[in-house]
């Protein structure tokens, strides 16, 4: 069996890993469409690098390198069907997660790929996976590392149009709940932290709930702010919105120039 043309959506966030820094990229598109049919079989396939960071990272000096023995494993294992669902990065290793029908057949695929890249050791883990526990509960981001990751890329968008981001400016919040009991505890909590809030109306929450959608009430927050200081807001945010089951859905402010 193959996968051919999954939707791919890649992304990397930082974390920890048993203490260690460990950087995490993830083909987001896969929790969508995971479990894939016949793919039960986890495949950890690691590589020792041989340059690595003080901190265990991957060096400028053997990213390169690095790619390319991504890419030549990954090409090998994608022709027997394999799924290369996310790419872990610490204490001096680089690590292949497949999922795919046949582990041991796949490992020797990798190993053998891995036989053009002089002077570089590998191990693998093997683990009966048919629900793709490790993708979601270890490779897939938490809501707070998600949303660094969107975070990255309008700011990204922001120094790209050249803004200035030390410059505070109003920035706008949206987060949503299933209750309008739930919407209104939050608004009081965001204006006790210095955020002006704003409601949605009623024909947008009848809207909504016709198109079936959970969260129908919204909560626009707003206060002046540093787009530099983003991840700490969205973070004070999140753990705002937890206890009224609050769905954090963006920001967004004006370009400073």
């Amino acid at each position: 069996m193959t996968h051919k043309n999954l939707p791919k959506n890649w992304d990397f966030f930082m974390c920890r890993i048993e203490g260690a820094p460990a950087s995490i990229r993830t083909n987001l598109a896969l929790v969508d469409i995971a479990p894939l049919e016949g793919l039960t079989q986890r495949l950890q396939f690691y590589i020792k690098m041989q340059n690595p960071r003080p901190d265990g990272l991957s060096s400028n000096e053997e990213y390169p390198i690095l790619c390319d023995i991504e890419d030549a494993i990954g090409e090998k294992a994608g022709a027997t069907g394999a799924v290369l669902a996310g790419v872990v990065k610490s204490e001096g290793f680089l690590e292949l997660w497949f999922y795919t029908q046949n582990a041991e057949a796949l490992a020797k695929t990798c190993e053998e790929a891995l036989q053009a890249f002089e002077g570089y050791q590998s191990g693998y883990n093997i683990a009966e996976d048919p629900e793709w526990e490790d993708y979601f509960g270890f490779l897939y981001p938490d809501e707070f590392s998600y949303q660094t990751m969107q975070n990255r890329k309008v700011l990204m968008q922001l120094e790209k149009n050249g803004d200035k981001m030390e410059v505070p400016r109003e920035i706008d919040h949206f987060i949503y709940f299933k209750e309008a009991d739930q919407q209104q505890a939050f608004a009081k909590e965001a204006e006790d932290k210095g955020f002006k809030v704003r409601f949605n109306d009623d024909e947008f929450v009848e809207d909504r709930k016709a198109e079936g959608k959970e969260y129908p009430y919204m909560v626009e927050a707003t206060r002046e702010d540093s787009p530099l200081a983003i991840d700490d807001i969205v973070w004070d945010l999140l753990e705002l919105a937890s206890p009224f089951e609050g769905n954090y859905d963006g920001w967004g402010c004006v370009n400073v120039q």
